[in-house]
């Protein structure tokens, strides 16, 4: 009789441990790889942005918290070790109602269906342990079960149980993008930003948003513009609308004033008001740049300060640059293209021969140059479009390129097939682009 007490105890401690490390072990995995966007940003919004949330602390802070709350209903119930893994039941449908939200969810705290259904999940809860307990207790005193019966039984309940509450989430894949990637932003992580859903054809125009702003921060808008969805147009540069600071870390104000000017509420469209600032920056730029150096008096701090503000509004207004000239590519806009780049490059490099800025072939990505203290690059969207617009300034690579883009479009007569296929090859070109106008 004690001999059949004592493997009671010990099949009763197997149980309890392997499914305490197996709740923690999908818990953490679940809160901190898959739904810490959520929460990070229920808890900025809730907050109205004063505090941030860790994603592995708080991932581990609320599996501790599950686990004594199962610790709890363990002592309190006295389950049978058949049906031991029951005990987890109120810490799922805990982590279930704190992970069961979505952007309309955040944005407007409601319950929900939680209101009601929490509580009579709860009362049927505790009518089904009391019925097992009434049911099971003599028999696992006296009849123990086999082991592995046990385990079996309570792994597969506890197997049931996590893809039930994983299966709950009702955030889409492309919300999950915008918040990881707004939150990469922010902790300064671009290139990290730049790979969130990267292989997803799926996008929405916040995301876009998002997407151009790294790449403009990295001085490579039109290099990668064509890598990621373009479906919005010149939308997908910038959001004028989106301004709500307690919703989001990184809105079109900031998109803005990175820029180095806000968007006044008389600007209609996003490439209006690219206009407006690189016109203001450009007249800046000209007034600085013929400063004499008789207005610094000889002092050298002088100088090293008027020249870092050059430098640094040189390089503010090559970035409002890129977001003009691609906001008239997104426009289709070839021949307003090809008057604007000749116009602002002429411009922002005044030192430079036409021979110089014009000749792609001198000019290719991987193949950059220093001119006094401008690194001079021409981007590929800006190569791809010279090719449609001045073919006589295009280079040999990227004229070779579009030739074979326009031998495998015009061997295809089938408009459906054509698209899929030029899209493998093709897709993030500014030729698809041009070819495949939005529905």
């Amino acid at each position: 009789m004690n001999y059949n007490y004592q493997r009671q105890q010990k099949t009763a401690g197997i149980i309890r441990y392997s499914c305490g490390i197996l709740f923690c072990l999908f818990c953490f995995t679940y809160l901190f790889f898959l739904q810490g966007e959520l929460l990070a940003q229920a808890q900025f919004v809730y907050s109205r942005g004063v505090t941030n949330y860790s994603l592995f602390v708080g991932a581990f802070i609320i599996t501790a918290v599950l686990q004594i709350v199962q610790w709890l209903v363990a002592k309190l119930a006295k389950t049978p070790s058949r049906w031991y893994v029951l005990t987890y039941f109120p810490s799922f449908l805990a982590l279930t109602m704190l992970t069961h939200i979505d952007e309309q969810s955040i944005n407007h705290f409601s319950f929900g269906a939680w209101k009601w259904l929490a509580p009579l999940l709860l009362i049927l809860y505790v009518l089904l342990l009391r019925f097992l307990y009434e049911k099971n207790y003599s028999r696992e005193s006296h009849q123990p079960l086999p082991i592995v019966r046990l385990l079996s039984t309570n792994y597969l309940l506890l197997l049931i149980m996590a893809l039930l509450t994983a299966g709950t989430g009702t955030a889409s894949d492309v919300y999950m993008f915008e918040l990881k990637t707004e939150r990469l932003l922010a902790e300064g992580q671009t290139d990290d930003a730049l790979q969130v859903g990267r292989r997803s054809l799926q996008s929405s125009q916040r995301l876009t948003n998002l997407r151009m702003y790294a790449l403009s921060l990295q001085d490579s808008l039109a290099e990668h513009l064509f890598d990621y969805p373009q479906a919005f147009g010149i939308d997908g540069l910038l959001t004028l609308s989106d301004s709500d600071q307690l919703v989001h870390r990184i809105t079109s104000q900031d998109i803005a004033c990175s820029l180095g000017m806000k968007i006044g509420t008389s600007i209609r469209t996003p490439q209006r008001y690219f206009q407006l600032v690189l016109e203001h920056h450009t007249e800046l730029l000209d007034s600085l740049s013929q400063m004499d150096s008789l207005a610094f008096g000889g002092n050298d701090s002088l100088r090293l300060a008027h020249e870092n503000r050059l430098q640094a509004l040189r390089r503010q207004t090559r970035r409002t640059a890129d977001y003009y000239l691609c906001s008239l590519l997104l426009q289709r806009d070839v021949i307003g293209f090809v008057d604007s780049y000749t116009k602002y490059h002429q411009r922002l490099y005044p030192d430079l021969p036409d021979s110089v800025w014009m000749n792609s072939e001198v000019l290719l990505p991987v193949q950059r140059g220093d001119v006094g203290s401008l690194e001079v690059v021409v981007q590929r969207a800006y190569r791809e479009a010279l090719v449609v617009g001045m073919p006589e300034c295009a280079d040999s690579l990227t004229l070779q390129r579009h030739q074979s883009y326009v031998e495998m479009r015009d061997s295809i007569q089938d408009p459906v097939v054509r698209q899929n296929q030029t899209r493998r090859r093709f897709g993030n070109t500014f030729w698809w682009y041009l070819d495949n106008p939005l529905p």
